[in-house]
C-alpha cells in the first residue's frame, strides 16, 4: 500500500512541464474559492432553516430568476443560468411546482416547449425570504470594501465563463440575468461590469 508521504503532486504536475503544470498559490486559491462557495451556500441555507423557511440555494436562485424575467421563462433559460442540465432543472421544478410556487404552461405554437411563471404562493415566499437574503450577503460580505466587491465580481465572472466556456455554453446570456436580478434591489441601473 503505498504510503501519503510517496505521493509527490509537484512532481507528478511538473512532470515534463506538463500541461497542469499551476503554481500552488493557483491551486490553493481555487481550493478556497470552491470550499467558500460550498460553505457559503451551505450556511445559507441554515440561516433560512433557522427562520423555518424551507428552500434550498437553488430553488431560491430559480425562483428569482422566474421572477426577474419580463416574461414566462423555459427549461433551457433556467438550465442556461444555473449550469445544469434539463433533466435536473425538471426535477427542481418539480418540486417547486409541487408546493405551488410555480406553474408550467405548455406553449400552443409548439408543445415541446414549456414555459415558467411564478405563482401568488411563489411570489409571497420570496417576498418573506428577501431580507433573509440580503441581511446574510451583508452579514458575509458587507465586510468587503468597494476595490474587494470589483476584484471578487471580475475573478468570479472569469471563473464561470471559463468554465461555460467548457461546458459548451455561451456566458454573455448570464450577463442579462445578472443585471435583472441586480436592478431589482437597487434604485439606481446595473452596469454589466466587464
Amino acid at each position: 500500500m503505498p504510503k501519503r508521504e510517496e505521493f509527490n503532486f509537484s512532481e507528478i504536475l511538473h512532470a515534463k512541464n506538463g500541461p497542469y503544470s499551476i503554481s500552488s498559490d493557483l491551486a490553493q486559491t481555487i481550493w478556497m474559492f470552491a470550499q467558500a462557495t460550498d460553505t457559503y451556500n451551505k450556511a445559507f441555507e441554515k440561516r433560512l432553516a433557522m427562520a423555518h423557511i424551507k428552500i434550498t440555494p437553488s430553488e431560491w436562485v430559480t425562483l428569482r430568476l422566474i421572477l426577474s424575467a419580463p416574461g414566462p421563462v423555459s427549461l433551457t433559460d433556467i438550465s442556461r443560468f444555473l449550469s445544469i442540465a434539463i433533466q435536473s432543472v425538471s426535477q427542481l421544478l418539480n418540486k417547486l411546482e409541487k408546493r405551488g410556487l410555480i406553474k408550467r404552461v405548455r406553449s400552443k405554437d409548439d408543445k415541446r416547449m414549456v414555459k415558467i411563471s411564478i405563482t401568488e404562493k411563489g411570489f409571497e415566499l420570496i417576498k418573506e425570504i428577501t431580507p433573509y437574503t440580503y441581511g446574510f450577503i451583508k452579514d458575509t460580505a458587507g465586510t468587503l470594501s468597494e476595490s474587494e466587491v470589483e476584484s471578487l465580481y471580475a475573478i468570479s465572472r472569469k471563473l464561470r465563463d471559463n468554465c461555460l466556456k467548457m461546458l459548451g455554453l455561451d456566458p454573455s446570456g448570464s450577463d442579462v440575468v445578472l443585471d435583472r436580478l441586480a436592478s431589482m434591489i437597487s434604485d439606481t441601473p446595473p452596469t454589466t461590469k466587464k
